[in-house]
């Protein structure tokens, strides 16, 4: 007689814990109707078994076998991850920003300097789906996964051969049947989590917790919803009693959890994570070790999962693991996830290794990084001997005036978009005033109002669409600055009254032309958008964070975004060159005459004079001449990079006409001054600026070690091959005379 084997109270316990993924996953998939769940169980559970800790059993080999199968069937594109991904990389680099308000408190090994809650804040993308969808409907803003009948036949039979897997598996290890979890129980749970009410959710929880003794993930959530609670609560005592469920959920999750059946288990990592945040809440020292070991086991759980990642990168920093944390940076930074972000903190660590030990390494490793990362992005590496703090001071500066460029631009383009949109909705008239038959119509309409209805239309919406942006949004003295507006509008009012009376037979092209004027969006909009380019500059200029530095960048990302604009090139990462617009004038032909037009005589001998001051200053600026040079006009030099060079932009030979001199960035960088006898023109990658800087308006900086030549809101100059301060009195001099 074959004796029957005898399985422990764990062999049994995990058996039924294996049988629980696989029915929770069936029903999941089924109830959540949704495709992106429908990827989340497929890589979380059946694409991710641990087979050397699962139970050796046919029944249950076979079922997740067909499970596969009509998972594999059904897999889609991924339309709605793609948003989710996008949305949520936002909210964790504002919730990390707020933890990081400095980079200076990353590297000071003080756990208390940082908030410390950022996984329960910003969770993962596995759990963290399920509540975007309960709080913000996130199924009726996106096209939803719609199972066919064919599907739910496909399911049907799942569920039978589920059902069959059960007995089986029951009869063979005799774990008990309150340990196996039911069809309803599932639906229940799935209900609860979707619930957005935080505290009724965790009581349903609690009623429904003695139903899932071998299924750890729902002690997971239960801890979670805990914690989540504590976190948002303002009463004290009722802080601590959250706070305490929460370690006793996160306690009896590891408990059970202890058969690890996944190899690589997101929502592991996220309990990991979640706990270490609680354990340094109630005591930072002497939980420190106990953090790091679950940190790292949350960084092994998470393998590829570059959210888990980039919260176990800054849960190392808060306890002062700078080389654990840079080496997940590192990764984040290759692998494209945050890049400036971590290229920001991981260049910050870089330089404090090497401040602190002269590290070779860290030197090093800064440089890689500096291959790919555009200088504005990265903590500075000093040269000499220079403090920290000054350093910090130097990076926000550059940061600020990074950003104020950027802000600059985006609203000069937005100004531009909003022009072109208002000058189409007025192009009926516009052509009407021309045409003798259609002036009755025009007049029509200049007395009925619509003419000015249409242009406040159109002011309304420019309006409505700054408004989506918080730096305008919560200006302070924002009313005021509509009132701009709406002044400049009243003013014309005299005028169209007058117009308005005028008959068919009087109204003629000087009055449309008239009328016109009085309506240009320029006349409009021209001191609007240069007060609000002045209020954002000096808003960004009086921020003292990093962090807030940061979320006014992110806003800016998300307005481009929304506004379909292009985003500013000085927040190009890699600063690549940049190709003309799409719908922008294309130039195959410049005027070559305009290169024999002569000098007048004032020109010609201010042109000299400013040569032979440059002349004198040349050997004394240029320091290394395999990386940079400067051509006077009068050198063949100076005519073939005109003639070699591939600018666009304004035309080249205007610039030509002016030019005294040209200093040549010779390094990747190729950021090139053309001085001429009114200021600075900047040719960055062949892209020549449409701004002409006048000489006093450049400023010499040399902050942290680092020197260079700034204006208000942008860099000229930090090429190491020219010594700047000598060039800074250079431009001191032509001053004088421009």
């Amino acid at each position: 007689m074959q004796k029957l084997q005898v399985y422990s109270e764990d062999e049994k316990r995990k058996a039924a814990y294996a049988l629980n993924l696989c029915t929770v996953s069936i029903s999941q998939i089924v109830d959540y109707n949704d495709v992106y769940v429908l990827e989340q169980e497929y890589n979380a559970i059946l694409n991710n078994l641990n087979l050397e800790a699962m139970p050796k059993d046919e029944a249950l080999l076979k079922i997740l076998v067909e499970t596969l199968n009509t998972i594999t069937f059904f897999r889609i594109q991924e339309l709605k991850k793609q948003k989710v991904e996008s949305d949520y990389q936002r909210r964790m680099k504002n919730a990390i920003w707020s933890a990081v308000p400095n980079l200076s408190v990353i590297v000071a090994g003080n756990p208390i300097a940082m908030v410390l809650s950022v996984a329960t804040q910003v969770g993962t993308a596995y759990m963290n789906y399920r509540r975007e969808k309960a709080n913000a409907g996130i199924e009726k803003e996106n096209s939803e996964f719609e199972l066919q009948i064919t599907a739910m036949e496909q399911f049907h039979a799942l569920q039978r051969e589920l059902f069959t897997t059960a007995w089986r598996l029951a009869d063979s290890y005799g774990f008990k049947d309150e340990w196996r979890l039911t069809e309803n129980q599932i639906k229940q749970y799935d209900q609860v989590l979707m619930d957005a009410d935080e505290y009724r959710k965790y009581a349903r929880l609690e009623a429904i917790a003695p139903n899932f003794e071998a299924y750890p993930p729902f002690w997971y959530f239960y801890a979670h919803t805990a914690l989540y609670i504590s976190e948002n609560e303002t009463n004290a005592v009722a802080k601590a009693e959250y706070r305490n469920r929460a370690k006793n959920h996160f306690e009896k999750y590891y408990q059970l959890n202890r058969f690890s059946l996944l190899r690589e288990d997101q929502l592991a990592a996220s309990a990991l994570l979640e706990y270490s945040d609680l354990l340094l809440l109630e005591n930072a020292k002497e939980n420190t070790e106990k953090v790091y070991q679950l940190v790292m086991e949350a960084q092994k759980k998470a393998g590829n999962a570059n959210d888990v990642l980039q919260l176990c990168a800054i849960s190392y920093l808060k306890i002062g693991k700078t080389e654990d944390a840079a080496r997940l940076l590192k990764y984040l930074v290759n692998e494209e996830y945050n890049s400036a972000m971590n290229a920001k903190i991981l260049s910050r660590i870089y330089v404090s290794q090497y401040l602190a030990t002269e590290s070779p390494a860290a030197y090093t490793e800064y440089g890689i990084l500096a291959r790919r990362i555009a200088p504005e992005f990265l903590f500075p590496m000093p040269k000499g001997t220079v403090s920290d703090q000054s350093l910090e001071e130097a990076f926000i500066k550059r940061q600020k005036v990074t950003l104020i460029k950027a802000y600059r631009t985006t609203l000069q383009d937005y100004a531009r978009k909003t022009r072109d949109d208002y000058e189409d909705a007025l192009q009926d008239l516009e052509k009407s005033c021309y045409k003798k038959e259609t002036v009755a119509l025009l007049v029509s309409k200049l007395v009925a109002g619509e003419y000015s209805r249409n242009c406040v239309v159109q002011l309304n919406q420019m309006v409505a669409g700054l408004d989506t942006l918080p730096a305008f949004r919560n200006l302070e003295k924002r009313e005021a600055l509509i009132k701009l507006i709406e002044g400049t509008l009243r003013n014309t009012r005299p005028a169209v009254r007058n117009l308005q009376k005028e008959t068919v037979n009087t109204f003629d092209e000087k009055d449309y032309k008239n009328l016109a004027e009085r309506f240009s969006y320029q006349q409009l909009t021209e001191k609007f958008f240069d007060i609000l380019k002045a209020r954002v500059t000096d808003k960004i200029a009086d921020s003292q964070e990093l962090g807030t530095l940061n979320l006014l960048e992110n806003d800016l990302l998300q307005f481009c975004d929304a506004q379909e604009l292009p985003m500013p090139q000085c927040l190009n990462l890699t600063q690549e060159k940049q190709q003309i617009p799409e719908g922008k004038e294309s130039r195959y032909f410049d005027d070559v005459f305009l290169e024999d037009a002569p000098d007048s005589e004032t020109q010609k001998q201010l042109k000299e004079k400013m040569e032979k001051i440059i002349g004198a200053a040349k050997g004394h600026i240029i320091k290394d001449a395999a990386n940079a040079a400067i051509y006077l006009r009068t050198e063949k030099l100076f005519d073939i990079y005109f003639e070699n060079s591939k600018m666009t932009g304004a035309t080249k030979y205007l610039v030509k006409q002016k030019a005294v001199a040209v200093i040549d960035d010779k390094t990747n960088r190729d950021c090139d001054l053309i001085l001429t006898i009114d200021g600075v023109v900047i040719v960055n990658q062949n892209r020549i600026s449409d701004e002409k800087i006048s000489y006093d308006a450049i400023k010499f900086d040399s902050e942290a070690g680092t020197d260079r030549l700034t204006t208000s809101y942008r860099d000229i100059c930090d090429n190491a091959a020219i010594d700047l301060k000598e060039l800074y009195a250079l431009m001191q001099e032509l001053d004088k005379l421009a």
